[in-house]
């Protein structure tokens, strides 16, 4: 037989926590609908777009064989140079087609090199170049031609 004391004592204890979990679940609630300070807020090349701007973002890489280890240095370099003329011909194109106006924002580039020992056997060396950069532009006016 159960006593009522100890019914009631259990009773009395899970009110205190089941009205916690209310507050809390409530409060959770309300955090969730109010919006962050940080959400409207850009930062980066993006925090400075104007009116008909728009930020383009891409990734360029390139491998090279190195046939002497002397040449990995200049080969890195050449994957390097390779690159720059990659992301200067993105601005071109973007010029070409949608742009009025084409400027690098922001840029990232990482070069690497791999050899025998690092590659499986057989292999040649290689030396490489990736970045990734993001270009600012201004869109040209629509001419209301289909296209």
């Amino acid at each position: 037989m159960i006593d009522g004391n100890i019914l009631m004592e259990r009773r009395m204890t899970r009110k205190p926590l089941a009205l916690a979990l209310l507050v809390a679940l409530a409060a959770t609630e309300a955090m969730a609908q109010t919006p962050s300070p940080y959400a409207s807020r850009r930062v980066g090349p993006a925090a400075e777009l104007k009116e008909g701007e728009i930020l383009v973002q891409a990734r360029r890489s390139v491998t090279l064989p190195v046939e002497r280890l002397e040449d990995a240095g200049t080969r890195q370099d050449d994957a390097v140079r390779m690159i720059y003329r990659m992301i200067d011909r993105d601005c071109g194109l973007l010029l070409e087609t949608i742009a009025e106006t084409c400027e690098l924002a922001s840029l990232s580039v990482t070069s690497s090199y791999a050899d025998r020992t690092t590659m499986r056997i057989g292999a040649q060396p290689t030396t490489g170049a990736s970045a990734n950069f993001a270009m600012k532009v201004r869109l040209k006016a629509a001419t209301g031609s289909a296209r």
